[in-house]
Parts: structure tokens; C-alpha cells; sequence
């Protein structure tokens, strides 16, 4: 059977692209997951259909500080030195220079797997975080076009990396979708809050950067006032926003809760800035869970949820500085029930086109082409 390693420079404990990507890949070749550790994790895992290392403990390879990135290079070429695969598949340009050297070592394949952008600084994020990124560029900008393929989460991002980077091929857009499954409408949210019965339910999940527009969700949501409530998912610092009609669920386990949450909700609710450069590409996980759970949304208008949103008929993308237009498309959506219907019927008829078994399809016969 073919080796495939996954490189990862991260510690968190679930991406949930790159589980359902090694899931897939699992089927038909021997995948090992390389990533960063935190202090509660063990270092090996195995997750029965392929096995995660975890070796950096205090920093990755690409650390700004030198003394971290050289014990984290030396960590990396340590855990390879006696360990060989047939492809390696870079989530992320940080990743990239990696896994193209040891590609070159073994004679293998490499797949690029650009999850976000970095052919831009971000918007609204720190300094450290911005040189962080322009050293990834640097690599992405070296050693994209040396990958065997390119793999990224939508159509818009992937015409644009061809065209920065003068790709002979477009390329795959793999959507940050879910399995398919039949969603059963439920109260999970009214029960864990408490709430009354007539409660308009937003709902918005996910994690936390400046861009994402958390603070004007909270204030939108206090604007209109009762019966509209907000309920977040997430890491523990959105309980600071929390008070009034505004509620912290804690984080929700993503496979199982988080879904359950979200087809307990009455609206979908996710306004980031449209001036960052990843938001004005990305396809989320959120925006897929919503149609799965048929919920209809209001999102920002950035260029491929518009696209999707207005297509589909899935409901409003506004611009999310337009306070007036939010609050309208909120209202409109709660109170129209033709309009919320037809939106439900729209999602339920096309929910199938939006699941991971086709992206597998996609995923599957990219790599039986490689390889």
C-alpha cells in the first residue's frame, strides 16, 4: 500500500479538513498525520484509519524566534530520518519548503493544500502575525509550482492562485464540507439556555480573530433586541460577550454537537469583514453546516458566500457595515415565513450537492492520478 505523510503546523485538537481528508485518503493508502503537541496530548494516535504524530512541543519550523525554529527543524528531520513515504501532502504554505526538501529526499510526490491565503498580509491581525505570514509567502511562492498538485477550499482562491502564481493548472477546489446526513430539527440550544419558546434563535460557531466580526453580531443582536437571542460556540473567550440576549453554549464537540446545535438554531449568523483577504475567498465549515441542517443564513457579502448564498437561495448576504441592511435581513428571515420556508425548501433540495462524499470523489481521483 502507498505512504502518504500529512504535515501540519498546528496543535490544535481537531481540523476537521484535514481528519475527513486522511479519513478518505485511509481507504486506499497508509496516511500518517505529522503535527504540533499540546501539553495534554499524547505524542502517537491512533485513530484506526490512519495514525497522528504529535513532535513539536514548544514551536514549529517556522517560528520567528531562531533558537525555536532551529530545535523544531532538527525535531522534524529527526522524526523523518528513518521514515519514508510516497507523497507528502503540505496543509498550508508554512508547511510547503518541508515537505517539498523531503519529497526530494525520497523521490516522492507532493500535494499542496492551501487552506488560506497567504499571498496577502490579513487585515486587523498583529504585527508578528503578519511577518509570520510574509515568511510563508516567501515559501509558497518558491515551491508552489514544484508541487505534483495543488489542492484549496474554493473555486475564487483557486483561479487566484493560478493567476499570482502562474500555475499550468488550476487548481482542485476540495470544500470544507461534511458527511452527508439527515439532520433531524431539535431543541439542543433552547434546552442548554433555558430559553422560552418564542426566542429567535442566531446562531454562529467557529473560532475567534479580529476579522470575524463577533463584536458586531453582538451588537446587532442587542439592537433588535427580544425575541432575538445569539447563541455562540466557540473557544472560551466568547463568554466575555455574553450577557443579555447574547449566550455562550462553550465549545461543542464538532462532529456531533456541533450540528445538533445548529439545527436547533432558527438563523444562521456570521458577519466578518469583507476586507480580509481570507474571508473574501472562504467557503467555511460553518456555511456548509448551515445548509446541511437546512438553517437559513445571513452572512457578509464577500464575494464566494454571495455567490452560493444567491445562487441557492439560502438566504441574505449583506455588507456587514451596512447596520440597517443586517437588521433588515435578519428581521426579514424571522418574520416572513414564506420567505423562511422557501429558503428551508431551497436548502433541503440542494443539500446533497454540498457534502464530503463528493469532495472525496475529487479527492480520490487526484491522488490515483499522482500516484
Amino acid at each position: 500500500m502507498k505512504t502518504v505523510a500529512m504535515l501540519l503546523f498546528s496543535k490544535e485538537n481537531v481540523d476537521y479538513r484535514v481528519w475527513k481528508e486522511a479519513r478518505s485518503l485511509s481507504k486506499r493508502y497508509d496516511v500518517t498525520i505529522v503535527m504540533g503537541k499540546r501539553e495534554s496530548q499524547s505524542s502517537f494516535e491512533d485513530k484506526g484509519n490512519f495514525i497522528v504524530y504529535r513532535i513539536f512541543d514548544d514551536a514549529f519550523p517556522t517560528s520567528l524566534y531562531p533558537h525555536k525554529r532551529i530545535a523544531a527543524i532538527k525535531t522534524l528531520y529527526r522524526f523523518f530520518k528513518d521514515k519514508h513515504f510516497d507523497l507528502y501532502h503540505c496543509h498550508d504554505a508554512p508547511t510547503l519548503p518541508f515537505g517539498y526538501k523531503l519529497a526530494k529526499r525520497d523521490d516522492a510526490k507532493l500535494i499542496y493544500d492551501a487552506h488560506d491565503v497567504f499571498f496577502k498580509p490579513r487585515a486587523k491581525h498583529s504585527l508578528k502575525y503578519n511577518i509570520a505570514y510574509i515568511f510563508a509567502r516567501r515559501g509558497e511562492k518558491k515551491y508552489i509550482g514544484k508541487a505534483d498538485a495543488v489542492i484549496t477550499v474554493s473555486g475564487l482562491l483557486a483561479q487566484e492562485l493560478r493567476k499570482i502564481y502562474r500555475l499550468e493548472e488550476i487548481p482542485l477546489s476540495i470544500l470544507n464540507t461534511r458527511e452527508y446526513t439527515e439532520v433531524k430539527k431539535c431543541d439542543f440550544i433552547r434546552e442548554q439556555l433555558g430559553l422560552p419558546d418564542d426566542s429567535i434563535i442566531l446562531f454562529h460557531q467557529g473560532g475567534y480573530s479580529p476579522s470575524r466580526g463577533i463584536e458586531r453580531m453582538v451588537k446587532i443582536v442587542h439592537l433588535v433586541g427580544k425575541p432575538f437571542v445569539l447563541a455562540l460556540a466557540g473557544p472560551a473567550l466568547f463568554e466575555r460577550f455574553a450577557g443579555g440576549n447574547v449566550f455562550y453554549l462553550g465549545f461543542l464537540e464538532p462532529e456531533y454537537e456541533l450540528l445538533e446545535a445548529t439545527a436547533s438554531a432558527d438563523i444562521g449568523f456570521f458577519l466578518p469583514d469583507t476586507d480580509d483577504i481570507n474571508i473574501h475567498f472562504s467557503l467555511p465549515n460553518k456555511f456548509f453546516d448551515f445548509i446541511l441542517a437546512e438553517l437559513p443564513m445571513v452572512v457578509s457579502d464577500a464575494p464566494e458566500m454571495k455567490k452560493f448564498v444567491e445562487k441557492y437561495g439560502f438566504g441574505a448576504a449583506v455588507d456587514p457595515n451596512d447596520t440597517d441592511a443586517v437588521v433588515s435581513a435578519v428581521k426579514h428571515l424571522a418574520f416572513d415565513k414564506d420567505f423562511y420556508n422557501l429558503v428551508k425548501r431551497n436548502m433541503h433540495e440542494k443539500k446533497h450537492l454540498f457534502c464530503w462524499e463528493n469532495e472525496e470523489k475529487k479527492l480520490l481521483a487526484l491522488y490515483e492520478r499522482i500516484l
